[in-house]
């Protein structure tokens, strides 16, 4: 039997339960003990001060988050259990989908990165590079940071599949291993919690995915909340995409109505579903007013300008986020067209169009829509923001740097609590977090 750390001091109880609170991260006898050593080599000296101030937000989080949660990764992990993915899965995809569909690819607690980028090798090689994107996510700024630099030892290269990668990285003269830079263009990280219920979102692109990898990740969280995890990764699927689970995390069947293929080395789980048609959006004439009986002369009134027109049913913003929210974004793209063209002056409606119009690779459309948010109200971060991911997607570094600090100056004077117009019920403390991680990852110093 293992000993408890130290025979846990006082404070131990204490960080683990909020860490449990902030993360979902739960710990056993073996991990407790690292936390135990962590902390200390974070403290120094002065252990209880430390910890009273990471417990009333003095000090950030990050740092020990970073300590606990970097683990075992390299390219190409457990390969089985993606070789159904390469044979059937992706093949029936591409069939389905249709040859302009951007296959949208995501891995979750995706750590430092190598297997986001094992996603972008695999697709690349499949024929698909140039019309896919994959998205990685952890709650580590620190391990992030290495995601977006993509530079590896040869400890990351290794298992039966090493050849395979090493064909995709160049090695330096230091003796470490870069990515190619046409998949650091492919590949994009960025912050997530998966504890937290801000996703699936169209704000933070966790929408509409062909294929999830959440592998070695869901059995350090909480059991609690694993369910809740497991629905919102189905909900971030589109229909008749596939999540990956590695053969150690717990079963997911209970958390959503999807089927269940079990491999080596993993669980695949497929949503079912057709994606819904697009909406149409009627405009109709507003309601004259009542007519005023005077009672004395009154001094005649210029008529006021028209409005924009008043649309039936529900507001079409709600719909396009609804749809896009489901995965079902070629409807949610159709749909912001329409309602685009009915009202010019519908900011959210433009911010939508813009972010579904990227997330589909439909980047001149994005550009316009993007440009009428800002035209419409300059101050609003996400206006930023999209433009910014829209300059990186084509290249233009120089912009995404300029849009990204844009949103970040609008962002650092608002309170740190309030949450960002559109954003998802993020706050602004947290996407002004995000932005500075994006910063880092196009090699602009914090």
């Amino acid at each position: 039997m293992l000993p408890s750390p130290r025979d846990e001091p006082p404070w131990l109880g204490l960080v683990e339960a909020f860490i449990k609170q902030q993360t979902g991260l739960v710990f056993d006898a073996v991990r407790l003990r690292q936390l135990d050593d962590s902390v200390r080599r974070l403290a120094g000296d002065d252990v209880v001060s430390w910890c009273a101030s990471l417990l009333v937000g003095a000090i950030s989080l990050d740092p020990l988050i970073a300590e606990i949660t970097i683990g075992e990764t390299y390219f190409f992990r457990h390969p089985e259990a993606l070789d159904l993915f390469e044979r059937e899965l992706l093949p029936e995809l591409a069939r389905g989908r249709g040859p302009e569909h951007r296959i949208r690819a995501w891995s979750a607690g995706c750590a430092t990165g190598e297997e986001a980028y094992t996603l972008a090798i695999l697709l690349a090689e499949a024929g698909m590079g140039d019309r896919a994107d994959v998205l990685g996510t952890d709650l580590s700024a620190a391990a992030l940071k290495i995601a977006g630099e993509g530079v590896y030892g040869l400890w990351s290269v290794r298992g039966e599949s090493a050849a395979r990668t090493r064909r995709h990285l160049r090695m330096r003269t230091t003796g470490r291993l870069a990515i190619e830079p046409s998949f650091k263009r492919r590949v994009r990280f960025a912050l997530l919690n998966l504890a937290s219920d801000d996703y699936p979102s169209v704000a933070s692109g966790t929408v509409g995915m062909d294929l999830i990898l959440c592998r070695n990740v869901l059995i350090y969280i909480d059991p609690a909340i694993t369910t809740k995890v497991g629905k919102r990764l189905h909900d971030a699927l589109a229909p008749g995409g596939w999540l990956l689970t590695a053969a150690t995390d717990p079963r997911l069947a209970d958390a959503a109505p999807w089927a269940e293929v079990r491999v080596e080395g993993g669980v695949w789980y497929q949503r079912a579903g057709a994606e819904p048609a697009p909406i149409k959006f009627a405009p109709r004439t507003r309601a004259s007013p009542k007519p005023i009986v005077a009672r004395r002369p009154v001094r005649a009134r210029a008529a006021p300008a028209p409005g924009p027109p008043v649309i039936d049913g529900p507001r079409p913003a709600s719909v396009i986020r609804a749809l896009a929210d489901r995965g079902a974004l070629q409807s949610a793209l159709e749909s912001a067209r329409h309602a685009a063209q009915i009202d010019a002056n519908d900011i959210e409606v433009h911010y939508l169009f813009a972010v579904v119009a990227l997330e589909l690779g439909a980047l001149d459309e994005a550009v316009v829509a993007a440009r009428r948010v800002r035209y419409l109200d300059g101050s609003l971060a996400v206006g930023h923001v999209v433009a910014a991911a829209i300059s990186r997607r084509r290249g233009r570094v120089a912009d995404a740097r300029r849009h990204y600090r844009n949103a970040r100056d609008l962002l650092s004077a608002r309170p740190v609590d309030e949450h960002v117009r559109f954003a998802g019920g993020v706050c602004a403390g947290r996407f002004a977090l995000q932005i500075t991680a994006q910063l880092a990852q196009l090699g602009e110093a914090p």
